[in-house]
């Protein structure tokens, strides 16, 4: 974690460097370490540990220490924060197998009241990473929970992960297509081997950018 730490602060000075090149100082990042397990951090927090003993203190051993919030010892009811932060917290509490039932719930009831708006589409961050971090079961127990709580959402999670399969099969041949193009395949060929012409290759290719675009009108 502190050596990826170390490198996600490379990547935002890269990106600081690259949008104002004549910067002559980093900014400052303060690392934070968000830990929901089963038992709580053993690690160190100073990266320069990672090296052997010996070496530690050598001049030219990176060292930078991480903040830590370990929320082991933690209860959904004692969960702090913002709205969204609150769910995340809850969502990460259920998929680390922590009060799992109680955290979904709160979870779902929180979801429920998210307001919509302008920029990323909380709604269905939300629900891919209960896609991913939960079963089949828990996951439409979650749905239902939704339900429960509103019906704004409710009923949402299950068409959603069947929307981004169908989704994910239309960028497959949107992929296939554009790949046979860099080679120069033919058109003919191009729709006998997918089932697109150009015509449709190009609508399909809008409507997958309107569907990202409308992705972007989500909740906050």
């Amino acid at each position: 974690m502190r050596f990826r730490l170390l490198k996600y602060c490379c990547r935002i000075w890269d990106a600081a460097l690259r949008a104002e090149p004549g910067q002559s100082e980093l900014r400052p990042i303060v690392p934070v370490v968000f830990y929901q397990g089963s038992r709580g951090w053993r690690h160190s927090t100073e990266f320069a540990e990672l090296f052997p003993e010996a070496v530690r203190r050598w001049r030219w051993v990176p060292r930078f220490e991480h903040m830590l919030v370990d929320q082991t010892g933690v209860g959904p009811d004692e969960v702090e924060g913002g709205l969204k932060g609150r769910i995340a917290q809850l969502l990460m509490m259920a998929a680390y197998g922590r009060h799992a039932g109680a955290a979904m719930e709160g979870a779902a009831r929180l979801l429920a009241s998210l307001s919509s708006g302008g920029g990323v589409n909380y709604l269905r961050l939300f629900l891919v990473y209960v896609m991913a971090t939960q079963d089949e079961a828990s996951a439409q127990a979650f749905d239902a929970a939704l339900r429960s709580h509103g019906r704004e959402h409710g009923g949402e999670i299950m068409s959603y992960a069947q929307q981004l399969l169908e989704e994910g099969a239309r960028q497959g041949k949107i992929e296939a297509v554009e790949g046979f193009l860099r080679v120069g395949v033919s058109w003919d060929v191009i729709e006998s081997a997918t089932g697109l012409n150009e015509a449709r290759f190009h609508a399909l290719k809008e409507q997958l950018s309107a569907s990202d675009r409308s992705d972007t009108q989500g909740v906050e």
